[in-house]
């Protein structure tokens, strides 16, 4: 079972009670610090664990890390590096830390 939202006590109680052969649940990273001491100590205790699921929210990233470093390690002008790889002005900026 995969969680999106963070799950209050009484409803991660809820279906644990439901469903009680399901042992693992996946959880999106952000939401495991959050998640209340209460809930965890009943999930240990009836033996479940957490999964950090590699869910990530927003638009992907358009640039490879790689390419971010390149253009960052860069001796050239940010108006150089918009014109040779065809990115906005404004995005080589950006990713330089120009702003």
């Amino acid at each position: 079972m995969i969680f999106k939202e963070r799950p209050s006590f009484d409803m991660f109680k809820a279906i644990v009670t439901a469903n009680p052969k399901i042992k693992q649940y996946r959880i999106s990273p952000g939401f495991i610090k959050y998640l209340a001491q209460r809930t965890l100590l009943f999930a240990e205790d009836n033996g479940i664990t957490f999964i950090s699921s590699n869910i990530r929210q927003g638009r992907p990233d358009k640039y490879t890390n790689a390419e971010r470093q390149q253009i960052k390690n860069s001796k050239r002008t940010a108006k150089e590096i918009s014109k040779m790889r065809g990115i906005p002005l404004r995005t080589v900026y950006f990713i330089k830390g120009g702003y």
